[in-house]
């Protein structure tokens, strides 16, 4: 069919409507069978086999790959005889040959389930003819009772879909089923139905078969249960074993008992098992056989990989067992209730209980014990995309009471009571401790009280200090100063009448002079408030002191000098020569750039403070005479504390100046602090 392409059709119908919302129906005419789709709004919900309509409509791309008509008008125009639904074959069905038909299909229920993602649809598995068919019915949830039981053989009919069903897109080929009434039963199997074939030798059947087959039975006796007895493992009378998953709901055999079991044929690729079974006791009445007797191993033999549980010895699967070890965990009402951990060599090994919890009764964690039981292995059943299954689980499981068998128990001193005994001990220490602690407050408590007296008596003496520097600095610098400018102002009042231009000389001079007494001023003041002398970084220190000066030039300050180096005196020269060489490269010589560097060499501290100013004539250059103290200033600053300071500069040159500073004594070595380094 042509997509977009119109129709017009007479037929007959030869399928019922699937459902209220599901309004499909097979109709034949004399070219062949068509899959009809109804709109809601024209549906004919009476559409039955031999109903005779006429519908028109379109051809719909009803996904990807498939195209289908959907009616967009119909009707009914009478009534007809049609021969009933082809008996189809399933695996005539799974090769394609009766798609968008419907047929009459049988087979054998091996499973039913609900569909957890597109609840609206349970599902029927169907096997027959070494194949097997999902059949599709819309049913509710809960309602089991609606489909047959598994190991019914029944007839169904339907019609075959190979184009998507509901939400699961590629799940196809189905036999879409009207109602839980098109299934028939045709057979129930019981213990005595002698047309069950026997589990035989199936070596020359192929893995992907194996499933498809039809339900077979195998007797033998059970040698273990595990899975909470919903899995048990049988010796069949010729020796082999075979795995037994039960029905939900049908109660376990007990270890011992001569049974035989009835199910679907699965395959690990190690044995075949059966799934979905039954079983029925050989001789009821019968006491069961004795377990056979255990062999003693070591866990290494069973797990030769140092203990990968996913490499095992599988000569070993469904031996009775007996293996010494530690128990390391025990099942809890938190977990599955059914594993306890035996540690053996250094290697762990789950034991199950499931079948037999009163094995473990009054055992502990830390007991040794002998565990016997039967050695089992399990993995994934073959699929077509895992050529060589996984193992999924290794276990010894336990088959009576006895097979656990306590060799010794652990000291008294368990980890709890050995928890309880460093809990008591870790009280004690905390009492002693905090006795310590209330101590230490107390002693601490007094220790602060004299401190703070030192602390009080220190700040004292420092504030001594301080008012002496102070007073040293005034009668050093501003006291000179003034005397001086008296002197400049005498001399300019006995030369007034006589030289004019001598008057005017020392009227200039004094005028600088007091200009200088105001700076310094200026700077004792700035001092009183000043706190570079609390920075610990002397590089942001001195950035500090000259930021009011500088202005808008750029500064590069380098000290690898620790402040330890300083005593406060020594500090406040330092800050104060290099204040008033800032000041001087900014007021005389103009720079624009200042660079200050400092080092500590030999005791003493080599500072430089260089800038791109226009410089000056050292041996030219105003000095105090002049009304110039500023250079004379810092040299005496510096000769305060041992040191000097030399002048390199020419017109034009900017200027460089070094100045040396004998550094306390006591202070450490310059080289242990990082140096330290500011720009603006």
């Amino acid at each position: 069919m042509r997509l977009g392409a119109r129709f017009e059709i007479s037929a007959v119908a030869m399928s019922p409507t699937q459902s209220d919302t599901n309004l499909m129906f097979v109709a034949k005419d004399a070219s062949g069978s068509v899959l009809i789709y109804q709109e809601p709004e024209i549906a004919q919900k009476a559409i039955r086999p031999g109903t005779r309509i006429k519908a028109s409509g379109i051809v719909k791309d009803y996904d990807s790959e498939t195209a289908v008509a959907l009616a967009l008008t119909l009707s009914v125009t009478g009534e007809t005889q049609v021969p009933p639904p082809p008996e189809a074959r399933l695996s005539d069905i799974v090769d394609g040959k009766f798609d968008m038909q419907y047929v009459r299909a049988s087979g054998i229920v091996k499973a039913r389930f609900h569909d957890t993602i597109d609840m609206k649809f349970s599902y029927v598995v169907l096997v027959g003819d070494n194949a097997s068919l999902h059949v599709a019915l819309r049913t509710p949830k809960d309602s089991d009772s609606q489909m047959p039981n598994i190991g019914a053989e029944v007839s169904v009919c339907g019609i075959v879909q190979n184009i998507p069903n509901g939400k699961r897109r590629h799940f196809r080929p189905l036999l879409i089923v009207n109602a839980s009434d098109d299934f028939k039963i045709e057979h129930v199997y019981d213990s005595n139905d002698g047309s069950i074939p026997v589990l035989g030798d199936m070596k020359d059947i192929r893995p992907d078969m194996i499933p498809t087959l039809g339900p077979r039975k195998v007797s033998g006796e059970v040698v273990a249960i595990w899975k909470r007895g919903a899995r048990f493992l049988m010796k069949t009378e010729v020796g082999k074993f075979t795995k037994i998953d039960l029905l939900e709901g049908v109660d376990p055999p007990a270890c011992g008992d001569q049974v035989t079991a009835m199910g679907f044929p699965e395959t690990d690729l190690f044995n075949v098992n059966l799934s979905n079974a039954r079983w029925w006791r050989l001789e009821p009445g019968k006491s069961p056989h004795e377990p056979e007797k255990p062999a003693e191993v070591t866990i290494r033999k069973l797990l030769p990989k140092a203990g990968k549980l996913d490499i095992v010895a599988a000569g070993n699967f469904g031996t009775a067992v007996s293996l010494e070890g530690v128990v390391r965990s025990l099942p809890s009402h938190e977990s599955d209730g059914e594993r306890m951990m035996l540690e053996s060599e250094g290697l762990i090994i789950p034991v199950d209980v499931s079948s037999c919890p009163s094995a473990i009764s009054g055992l502990s964690i830390g007991c040794r014990v002998r565990a016997a039981g039967v050695f089992i292995f399990e993995a994934d059943n073959w699929r077509v995309n895992s050529i060589f299954p996984n193992i999924t689980d290794v276990a010894i499981v336990v088959r009576e009471p006895n097979d656990i068998c306590v060799l010794s128990r652990p000291s008294w001193w368990t980890p709890i009571r050995l928890l309880i005994v460093i809990g008591f001990l870790a009280v004690t220490i905390v009492a002693v401790l905090l006795w310590n602690a209330s101590l230490r407050v107390l002693a601490e408590r007094r220790g602060r009280d004299l401190y703070r007296a030192r602390i009080d008596k220190a700040a004292s003496e420092l504030r001594v200090d301080e008012r002496t520097r102070l007073a040293t600095e005034l009668h050093d610098y501003i006291a000179q100063d003034m005397t001086a400018i008296s002197y400049q102002v005498t001399g300019a009042r006995r030369s007034h009448g006589t030289d004019p231009a001598a008057c005017a000389e020392h009227l200039e001079t004094a005028e600088r002079m007091l200009g200088s007494c105001r700076t310094e001023l200026r700077r004792c003041l700035w001092d009183l408030r000043n706190e570079a002398l609390d920075e610990q970084d002397v590089a942001k220190a001195v950035e500090t002191s000259i930021r009011p000066i500088v202005g808008d030039a750029a500064t590069v300050i380098k000290m690898d000098v620790p402040r330890a180096s300083f005593d406060d005196s020594t500090m406040h020269t330092m800050l104060s020569i290099v204040r008033e060489l800032a000041s001087n490269a900014i007021k005389h010589g103009r720079a624009d750039l200042i660079s200050i560097k400092g080092e500590v060499r030999g005791g003493r501290m080599e500072l430089s403070v260089s800038d791109d100013g226009v410089g000056f004539d050292v041996a030219s250059c105003p000095g105090a005479a002049q009304g110039h103290f500023g250079l004379a200033g810092a040299r005496e600053r510096a000769l305060q504390h041992g040191g000097d300071v030399v002048v390199e500069s020419a017109p034009g040159s900017g200027t460089h100046i070094t100045v040396s500073l004998q550094l306390p004594p006591a202070g450490p070595a310059g080289d242990a602090a990082p140096a330290s380094t500011v720009r603006h």
